[in-house]
């Protein structure tokens, strides 16, 4: 805004109400689902945002959670809300306006947060599958193992949830379930093992899918890396609407811009955008004006 300010000559001011009143004119995610109606794929990683917002009768700032969803291979975003926090009640919420616009969801993909599942569960039954995020889940064993490093047991259960055919992961499995009398000398070996046997279930969805899946949340936390670009120089936003508005603009220009950049496996996506990918045809449309 201050470089538009300069070159135009006009005051900041002037820049920023006009870049509120651009937005706040911005369509939602519902709007685009009944103008478009994208063919999305149904396999959807979930997460939150924490975003700084001004909370004019505590005359402090507060984080505020952005929720939202990201579905492969389509790399669209369904839904996308601002919200309170990650908790139960707000991802039921989101979860509920993603049913409302027929969101087909076959696999959810998410972190540790179990409330991310819970909702889901609450709202679309037991139709779907889940797989948790094994990057996370690696980054949770190896906090409770600090300061130790390379641990053997750990990395063994890095190598089985990695697996990506059946007969290499009950072959890493069955060489632990022979040796786990090695790793249950300690306590943190026990809380490890005895964690791992809560979670292996969602830990290995990826492998047994008959269709390839993500098995990390990857995708939505480069997301929020693209995001907290814009985010760092804005500091924080003045009132909730100027924050929600915002969001909403940038997931939108998320949607309708083309990949360019885009790496073996997923070379076929440069050149077109996430709506394309799940077959709209945008051509000729500015997202700012519909």
């Amino acid at each position: 805004m201050r470089i538009v300010s300069r070159r135009k000559n006009i005051a900041r001011r002037v820049v920023n109400n006009y870049v509120h009143d651009i937005t706040a004119q911005t369509r939602d995610s519902q709007f685009i689902k009944e103008k478009f109606n994208p063919n999305w794929n149904g396999i959807l990683s979930v997460d939150g945002k924490y975003v700084k917002v001004y909370d004019p009768i505590l005359k402090k700032t507060i984080n505020l959670c952005w929720i939202c969803g990201i579905d492969f291979p389509t790399k669209d975003l369904p839904h996308y809300l601002l919200h309170d926090e990650e908790g139960k009640i707000d991802m039921v919420i989101y979860f509920q306006e993603l049913k409302k616009m027929d969101y087909p969801l076959k696999i959810l993909i998410s972190d540790d947060n179990h409330e991310i599942l819970g909702a889901a569960r609450f709202v679309y039954g037991n139709t779907f599958q889940f797989q948790l995020c094994t990057f996370h889940y690696m980054r949770k064993l190896e906090g409770i193992i600090f300061p130790l490093k390379n641990d053997f047991l750990v990395e063994l259960i890095r190598k089985i949830i990695h697996s990506r055919k059946p007969e290499i992961f009950y072959r890493r499995l069955e060489f632990l379930l022979d040796n786990r009398h090695c790793f249950l000398k300690d306590r943190k070996h026990r809380e490890i093992y005895t964690d791992f046997q809560n979670h292996i279930e969602y830990l290995t969805t990826h492998i047994y899918y008959p269709e390839y899946i993500p098995n990390t949340s990857n995708e939505i936390e480069n997301l929020f890396r693209q995001l907290n670009l814009r985010l760092k120089t804005i500091s924080r936003f003045n009132k909730y609407r100027y924050a929600s508005d915002f969001l909403n603009a940038w997931a939108l220009m998320r949607r309708f811009t083309a990949f360019t950049d885009c790496k073996f496996p997923n070379k076929h996506r440069n050149g077109k955008a996430p709506l394309q990918l799940a077959g709209c045809d945008i051509s000729g449309i500015d997202y700012l004006t519909l």
